[in-house]
């Protein structure tokens, strides 16, 4: 039996990503570090064990109390966040030897992982891959999204590399097969955290933006993908959004990955800059065109308008609170509806219009907080409903994501990590998504990711189109720098 201060309700938020876990919507984020120093067993199962006694949210896990059936009728209730009885390393960590350096083939295994509510197991494994061909080793943390977001996931690699500091120069370390046991540890586990909408003012939206959001229907069925979008709608020439296949569960993603060197990268900022914007919106544009001209041909046969969602990060309104804030869910989703993009001139000037919007739109959503209380809106709906609203259907999904978690310096003593990638699916929430993080020493890895389907999807020349737009997109990225 779990102590008081070791159990709570789900918050709001959480209730959400639970139901995605649970009704299979949606797999793992994750973050994968590459190492400079060689990781064993020994030294990382006592790493692990000191970070989960540090960080309780390591060793929790969301059980339902009663029948199945009460989910959806009880939005989440039923379930109630206690740790887990015990963690062996063998349950959550995996060690696998690979020939090529980390890549394609380990990012769309992982694209397939889920780690599930309402399991003897916490909400997160570990997989250290070497190969022998780089000599590398590569440590992926992987987590049910419902007590960590794409920061939380980089975070993970800051506390643990401490650990990897603290413990290496021990020699008389020795292998901990137990990580974490509640009866004996029980006593010396912190108490757990709060959910992330108790910890911080930030998904509370205000009265008027509760009742615009009534008025432009937002608490009927399609609420999240219709009407209250429109006011932030960029472009007067409204064509239909992009759609393929009906939504469904389990749909499987497949994960490209583009480098952008370190100079290259600072070549990117530097006109980004000169040209009054920042990365995101820039590759949000990049990507846009580059969809709408081998995409969108081939799969709608006209031209399509955009639904584009870009995360920003809440903690940065809550320096005061980072000791708090270095996992859970501090996301709010800038969205708008934007238009084809012109080709009246086929340079950058087409991109202008697009690129502008964005960083005008995402500076006054990150000025206003308006995304965050477009989250907190989930407090007023049933999200076994709403998320179940969406399948069978080819319109409830958003076009593009583009979620950047941008530059880590992670380091500690003697360790540091080279290389990142951030790894995300789609699931039944959209077509297209953008995963982007950055480090000093080996520039930006993006993924992208999309739904299999389209490796079926051919161009007239027999060429698979998601091969062309790969093509054009890394073309376009370095055109105009």
């Amino acid at each position: 039996m779990s102590q008081n201060h070791h159990t709570r309700k789900l918050g709001f938020l959480e209730k959400y990503y639970v139901c995605r876990n649970v009704e299979e919507y949606k797999e793992d984020i994750s973050v994968t570090g590459q190492y400079n120093h060689h990781i064993d067993e020994v030294l990382l199962s006592n790493a692990l064990r000191s970070l989960i006694l540090k960080n309780p949210v390591f060793a929790l896990n969301i059980y339902r109390d009663g029948d199945l059936q009460y989910d959806a009728k009880m939005n989440g209730d039923n379930f109630t966040v206690r740790p887990v009885e015990r963690i062996a390393f063998s349950d959550v960590v995996t060690f696998k030897d690979i020939d090529e350096p980390f890549g394609a083939l380990e990012l769309n295994a992982l694209s397939e992982q889920v780690s599930p509510v309402n399991d003897t197991r916490p909400l997160w494994r570990l997989k250290v891959y070497k190969s022998s061909s780089s000599k590398k080793q590569y440590v992926t943390f992987h987590c049910d999204h419902t007590f960590f977001d794409g920061l939380s996931a980089a975070q993970f690699h800051k506390d643990l590399i401490v650990e990897f500091g603290i413990y290496s120069g021990d020699a008389a370390l020795k292998f901990q097969e137990t990580l974490f046991d509640y009866t004996a540890d029980k006593s010396i586990l912190p108490s757990i955290l709060d959910s992330s909408d108790k910890i911080v003012d930030l998904y509370n939206p205000s009265i008027l933006f509760s009742l615009l959001a009534i008025v432009q229907n937002m608490l009927l069925p399609k609420w999240l993908s219709d009407g209250f979008w429109s006011l932030f709608s960029t472009n007067a020439e409204q064509k239909p959004l992009y759609t393929h296949m009906p939504t469904q569960k389990g749909a499987k993603s497949n994960q490209r990955c583009v480098n952008i060197k370190p100079h290259d990268v600072k070549r990117l900022r530097a006109f980004c800059k000169s040209q009054g914007t920042t990365l995101t919106p820039y590759i949000t544009a990049i990507a846009m065109y580059a969809l709408q001209e081998t995409v969108f041909p081939f799969v709608s046969n006209s031209q399509c308008s955009f639904q584009v969602d870009i995360p920003i990060n809440g903690r940065r309104y809550f320096p005061d609170k980072a000791k708090y804030t270095k996992y859970g869910l501090y996301a709010g989703p800038f969205s708008c509806k934007m238009g084809p993009v012109s080709k009246s001139t086929g340079s950058y000037d087409d991109l202008k219009v697009p690129i502008n919007t964005l960083t005008t739109q995402l500076s006054s959503s990150v000025a206003d907080k308006s995304p965050f209380s477009y989250v907190g809106l989930l407090k007023y709906v049933n999200c076994w409903n709403f998320l179940a609203s969406k399948i069978g259907k080819t319109d409830s999904r958003l076009t593009l994501e583009v979620s950047n978690l941008g530059f880590h310096l992670i380091s500690h003593d003697n360790w540091s990590v080279e290389n990142l990638w951030f790894n995300q699916t789609n699931g039944i929430l959209n077509h297209f998504c953008l995963s982007l993080i950055a480090t000093e020493s080996n520039g930006l890895n993006l993924l992208a990711s999309y739904l299999a389907d389209l490796d079926m999807v051919q161009t007239s020349l027999r060429k698979l189109v998601i091969d062309e737009f790969m093509a054009l997109f890394t073309t376009k990225l370095l055109e105009h720098v």
